[in-house]
């Protein structure tokens, strides 16, 4: 059991999240599976409105579903709503990179080299054990995205962005995690991008980014 009781209370929902979403990747709490408070505070404790909290914030993350019955449920990692998210995600994205090329500054552009760093790192570990550095490799994959539409100006887009990255997050480490996923190719293709990006190159940075987001 997670001993989240004695934690300080602001980070007691952040602790049942990490868990949960980790038991869900790991097959502990099985896909389909009903999810209900008095079953997770045995298993994990927290109070009632910690765990309400935590399961919305799971479910916006895309690993819980909420049933007609007001349940929330374990997702598959590879639902209906996908080619949505994506098509969403390209769209918002899109409007975002223009956005942020024509706003950027130097310290827009170190912003998205550091990122890119961080990422080319943690792709790295993740190509040699892609179960063990999944997890890190898709929260830097996610900063990626955030820092090159973060010069957009545009509040709307980057929230909305926020939203459908998270909703996608269940399927992006499922394909990090399969073995037959190329992330040295993928990694080439972050590089294009970050090089369209740095060239002001704005068609160019946007089918590099289409192909990223389609990619994983």
């Amino acid at each position: 059991m997670l001993n989240v009781l004695d934690s300080d209370s602001s980070k007691i929902a952040d602790l049942l999240v990490s868990q949960i979403r980790h038991d869900i990747l790991f097959g502990i709490l099985a896909t389909d599976l009903i999810l209900d408070t008095k079953f997770l505070s045995i298993q994990y404790g927290g109070s009632t409105s910690y765990l309400i909290e935590a399961l919305e914030r799971l479910e916006d993350e895309g690993f819980l579903k909420l049933t007609p019955q007001l349940l929330y449920q374990v997702m598959r990692p590879i639902n209906n709503d996908t080619s949505y998210v994506l098509e969403s995600r390209v769209e918002i994205e899109c409007e975002g990179i223009e956005k942020s090329i024509n706003n950027g500054n130097i310290h827009w552009h170190g912003m998205v080299i550091q990122a890119h760093k961080s990422w080319i790192d943690s792709c790295t570990s993740a190509t040699l054990d892609p179960r063990q550095f999944a997890l890190d490799f898709e929260e830097n994959i996610r900063l990626l995205h955030r820092k090159i539409i973060s010069a957009c100006g545009c509040t709307r887009i980057i929230n909305q962005q926020e939203k459908l990255f998270q909703q996608g997050r269940l399927l992006r480490i499922s394909v990090i995690e399969n073995p037959d996923t190329n992330l040295k190719a993928y990694a080439l293709l972050a590089s294009d991008l970050v090089s369209f990006i740095l060239d002001k190159d704005i068609k160019a940075a946007k089918i590099a980014l289409e192909r990223l987001i389609y990619y994983i």
